[in-house]
């Protein structure tokens, strides 16, 4: 948010709780996404921005996590290598419990 050019007067957040760290008055939306374009819109970028790292992180792991076919979810490939493998840098925490 600092790195913007023009400071928001609110942050519409999907969903019913705050962004801690945001001196910028929020507004929570429960089911934003379907309720206000602005956060649909977001939500598409983000998605968008979000996949583009995930192939990113692809490559730079040489495909051996499958992170492009993993979806978010443990598939039993993702599995498979990460008893192979070890936990990478960009696990999420709740991976370091299950391995």
């Amino acid at each position: 948010m600092e790195a913007l050019e023009t400071k928001a007067d609110i942050v519409l957040v999907d969903g019913n709780r705050f962004i801690d760290g945001i001196d910028i008055p929020q507004q929570t939306i429960i089911k934003g996404d379907y309720y206000s374009h602005v956060i649909s819109a977001a939500s598409v970028l983000a998605k968008d921005h979000y996949n583009k790292l995930i192939q990113d992180l692809d490559e730079q792991e040489e495909l051996k996590y499958g992170w492009s076919s993993n979806a978010g979810c443990l598939t039993p490939r993702h599995q498979a290598a990460m008893k192979k493998h070890g936990l990478s840098q960009h696990h999420h925490k709740i991976a370091l419990r299950l391995f």
